[in-house]
């Protein structure tokens, strides 16, 4: 099944943000790779981003987002996508 998974960052970047950056970077291509994540979105002002999650469940889509090393900066929302 597919879910949008809909971020919103709810701090301002700051010093210990950054330095997550590089295993945000790690962490993401493994989610890429394995099929996890097929498609990711950030807005031009960077507060906002969507990935498209393959997931049995959206629990297990929430915990996909939640694996990222910057899951602590954002909010998620899971939504289910139909298919086609």
């Amino acid at each position: 099944m597919k879910f949008m998974a809909s971020l919103r960052f709810n701090r301002s970047p700051d010093a210990a943000m950054q330095a997550l950056l590089p295993a945000e970077g790690v962490r993401f291509k493994q989610l890429m790779d394995s099929g996890v994540v097929t498609a990711a979105y950030l807005s031009a002002d960077r507060r906002r981003g969507w990935m498209v999650v393959s997931a049995d469940t959206a629990e297990a889509a929430q915990a996909a987002a939640e694996s990222l090393p910057l899951h602590e900066y954002f909010e998620v929302e899971i939504t289910p996508l139909g298919e086609g």
